[in-house]
């Protein structure tokens, strides 16, 4: 770009560097003034990781710009040395995205990220030429052409020798960083806060590994890599390195700029849980890659050591006896033909003889036993709806959820026997005692009931003014005096170490003396306890600790088991079971919660899908049935997503680092209210453009320690129906009246209500209420609430209208969609209800289908309702584990 002198301000008397500029940038008036309006914005950057433009100036012909002065090396020369230790890498890391995270707020985009326009100083590091890395071709700077691209993108591209020459930008050229561009770029697409974030995957790729992330003899074949290669694993170059950090970097580098993360800040938010995960190396014992001199003696003479204790134990087994050590042996366990596994929902019998797990067939799930050393699983019968099985301590009986209660089976009779009512089970312990400890609904304590049925007793108790949000899988430890169990935060919107900001959630230890419980570590999933070990998930890997269960005490630094295993994020829970003196069962995959947005007909025949899957929730049908608004997962949190039924493309409504949740559209389609969450804050409902345009307006802010969830905007454009839920007292119905921006609640009973939906002429309101002991779908007029019509007679929720208002839909407790003929003329008539077909999203949260205008239904089917993949077995798995 020019020439970079060191200077003095004498009006300020500080020391500067000045860049005096290359006359291609400023030969053009046009593209002169453009080029100052854009340095001037970014001059207004005030970030410590970013260099300060201060000025831009003319003078006798030349331009040139004034910048803050900086002493250090670039990022490029210190990995000349070699990888960062693991401490200065993330140091460094959270440094660059948050710098990052500061220019993309203010609507700018580096561009050219790379290792020689990072300066390490001693005040941390140092972002330089944040959007004035690139001018426009030379062609389109001759002729004044007016690109849509910006004038300070990184536009040009020149073939400069050995792809190891330093990308910093040499005197009076510009080079090429094709290095560390993303695929869209490659592509001739315009450079994006994503392509900043595809860069920086490439930078903290060469910082652990020293070496780029993409190479090849020619730009072409460097082109090439990063359209279609994926690079070599972090931890397989540096095996000590945290499987955390690779996760975040291979997520910075995928090639589908909606599978990166959506905002630096996530990255940083990463990189800083990367730091604490019980993976992640210590300062003091993080690795240098690259050894020294003296490194290679040392390793010498290490080497020479265990030389020497190899003989000695050589000559131990020579004149002494053998030293045997256990095999470790891996099989797997492959479903029955038909059936897919819940990976989920399994438990190993106490003796480790025989697995028990869900399986799927023909749309029902049900329980399957097999002994590990018989070549097929068997069918139980009488357990329909089957949900995470726990077994008795004798291994004579299985614990189970289904159809909204607790029940028990003994396997070898089929005998079952309903125990408790359990709405939202999950998971239970069974004692010694025979007393079963068991989560009756997902936000409520833990319950104690006797295994043969009868009075149910609160355990636990949920601390509502400290937000937790539930306690779930119970584990009684060895001598009964402690109990295992997870807690949920609201803060936690998936795995714990998403969100630093989440001091609660994890793995609880109570004492069942004291009746006290205390956190034993955070954990994004339920722990369980098995050969003086603690199981869990950590990140997608299966980590053990060792742990002490007489003390309760933790004892020693955790260990990765296995890496890619099942996790389901919506209900803290991983695909894995071991028992105390058995083997160790897993299931690999990804996270378990892909859902397809699925077009079907009244009997529920497929009739086609809208774009691509993903990780879904309340999709709701524009007035037009031109578009459907969806909360969909961005890796880290929820945001309100637009999907295009004709061209199957995801517009992003909302962005920032909360959690965006029911959506609803307004009556002419021109707006979309939603709920907004985030930590520390009062929940509250917005309203924004359907297009994007603009910025959202809050509407309503709810009191603390509640939620707030968008239920219905009325058909007149009056009034908005939203829940509010607080705590043990569950939800309430409110209505917001636009014309005053008032507020007042709906329903005097006092009963939990939810799920409310506007008949088309806005004269009823159909909702889901507990006042019969169980959810039902009852209708009341609006706005003046005089009566009340129960329209479910066996259970039911979520309900739906159709177009005409004749007919109303609902999702009954086994997850069959019913229909009601509804008569108006008169009052209000409802029919019997009649089934239609059986849904796959019942294991979803929420609302999980609306009604197109044609009749069609529109399902938020789960894919992962169950897998193809084996169950892997481990014998002596512990063998492996450092002692």
């Amino acid at each position: 770009m020019g020439e970079v002198y060191r200077a003095r301000d004498s009006r300020l008397d500080r020391i500067v560097a000045i860049k005096v500029l290359n006359s291609a940038l400023t030969a053009n008036a046009d593209l002169k003034a453009r080029f100052e309006r854009e340095a001037k914005a970014i001059s207004a950057l005030q970030d410590p990781h970013i260099c300060t433009l201060y000025d831009v100036g003319h003078q006798d012909g030349t331009d040139f710009l004034v910048m803050e002065f900086l002493e250090g090396e670039t990022l490029a020369d210190r990995l000349r040395r070699g990888p960062l230790p693991l401490e200065q890498l993330l140091k460094t890391g959270n440094e660059i995205a948050e710098a990052l995270h500061k220019a993309h707020r203010a609507g700018i985009v580096h561009r050219d990220l790379k290792p020689g326009n990072v300066m390490l100083t001693k005040s941390g590091a140092k972002l330089l030429d944040f959007g004035l890395a690139k001018p426009l071709s030379a062609g389109a700077a001759a002729s004044g052409s007016h690109s849509s691209a910006p004038l300070l993108s990184a536009a040009v591209t020149l073939t400069h020798g050995s792809p190891q020459l330093s990308p910093l930008t040499t005197q009076g050229s510009i080079v090429g960083t094709i290095q560390y561009m993303s695929p869209e770029q490659i592509e001739g697409k315009e450079a994006d806060a994503c392509s900043d974030i595809f860069a920086f995957g490439a930078v903290l790729y060469e910082m652990a590994t020293g070496k780029r992330a993409f190479e090849g003899k020619s730009q072409l074949t460097v082109a090439s890599a990063i359209l279609d290669k994926e690079p070599e694993r972090v931890t397989s170059l540096l095996p000590s390195a945290p499987p955390a950090l690779d996760h975040v970097i291979r997520t910075c580098l995928a090639k589908n700029p909606e599978e990166r993360y959506q905002s630096a800040r996530d990255v940083k938010l990463d990189l800083s849980w990367v730091a604490v995960s019980p993976l992640a190396s210590s300062p003091a014992t993080a690795p240098a890659i690259t050894p020294t001199k003296r490194g290679r003696e040392r390793i010498a003479w290490i080497a020479a050591g265990i030389a020497l204790l190899i003989a000695a134990m050589l000559a131990s087994v020579m004149f002494f006896r053998p030293l045997l050590r256990p095999a470790v042996l891996r099989a797997t366990l492959l479903a029955p033909k038909g059936v897919a596994i819940l990976p989920t929902h399994m438990a190993l019998s106490p003796d480790g003889s025989r697995v028990v797990f869900v399986g799927v067939s023909e749309n029902k799930d049900m329980l399957w036993l097999r002994a590990l050393n018989a070549t097929e699983a068997q069918l139980i019968p009488g357990t329909e709806g089957a949900q995470y099985p726990f077994w008795s301590p004798d291994g004579r009986s299985i614990g189970f959820f289904s159809t909204d209660k607790l029940k028990k089976v003994d396997p070898a009779s089929g005998t079952t026997a309903t125990l408790a009512d359990a709405p939202s089970g999950r998971g239970g312990a069974w004692s010694e005692k025979d007393t079963i400890v068991f989560s009756a609904d997902a936000t409520g304590p833990l319950y104690e009931v006797s295994s043969t049925g009868g009075a149910v007793t609160p355990l636990t108790q949920v601390d509502v003014a400290e937000g937790d949000n539930g306690h779930r899988w119970p584990q009684f430890l060895p001598g009964g005096r402690y109990l295992l169990f997870w807690l949920a935060n609201k803060r936690s919107g998936g795995a714990v170490s998403a969100d630093p900001a989440d001091k609660r959630s994890g793995e609880y230890l109570l004492d069942l003396k004291t009746g006290q419980h205390r956190l034993l570590l955070p954990t994004d999933s339920g722990a369980l306890y098995a050969a003086g070990r603690l199981l869990y998930i950590w990140q997608d890997s299966l980590l053990a600790q060792p742990f002490d269960p007489g003390s309760g005490k933790l004892t020693g630094s955790p260990e990765a088991i296995a890496h890619q295993v099942v996790y389901d994020n919506d209900r803290w829970i991983g695909g894995f079971a071991a028992s105390e003196s058995g083997p160790l069962l897993y299931v690999g995959g990804n996270s378990f919660g892909a859902s397809q947005l699925t077009w079907v007909d009244r009997a529920g025949k497929e009739q086609g899908r809208v774009g691509e899957a993903g990780v879904y929730f309340w999709p709701v049908i524009s007035p037009d049935a031109q578009r459907v608004a969806v909360s969909a997962s961005t890796g880290r949190n929820l945001d309100v997503w637009v999907v295009d039924f004709a061209r199957g493309t995801r517009t992003r409504l909302t962005f920032d680092d909360a959690i965006k949740t029911f959506p609803m559209w307004s009556p002419d389609g021109l707006r979309i209210a939603y709920t907004v969450a985030q930590s520390g804050q009062p929940s509250a409902i917005y309203v924004k453009n359907a297009s994007g345009i603009g910025e959202a307006e809050k509407l309503i802010e709810g009191p603390i320690n509640s939620t707030l969830s968008t239920m219905d905007w009325s058909p007149d454009n009056r009034a908005l129906i939203y829940a509010v839920t607080t705590g043990a007292k569950g939800n309430r119905l409110w209505v917001y009246w636009f014309s005053e921006k008032k507020s007042a609640k709906l329903l005097t009973e006092d009963f939990s209500e939810s799920n409310a939906k506007f008949s088309p002429d806005g004269k009823w309101l159909a909702y889901r209420s507990q006042e019969s002991g169980q959810d039902e779908v009852y209708v009341v007029p609006f706005p003046n609430v005089d009566g009340k019509w129960q329209v479910s007679t066996a259970g039911g929720d979520y309900p739906r209208w159709n177009r005409n208002g004749n007919e109303i839909f609902y999702e009954a407790s086994t997850g069959m969609l019913m229909s009601v003929a509804i008569n108006t003329n008169g009052g209000f008539k409802p029919g019997l209800p009649q089934p239609l077909f059986v849904t796959t999203f019942k294991s979803l949260t929420g609302t999980q289908y609306d009604v197109a205008p044609d009749g069609k239904f529109l399902l938020n089917n789960r894919l992962s309702a169950g897998t193809a993949e084996p169950i892997t077995v481990v014998t002596n798995w512990t063998a492996e584990l450092k002692k």
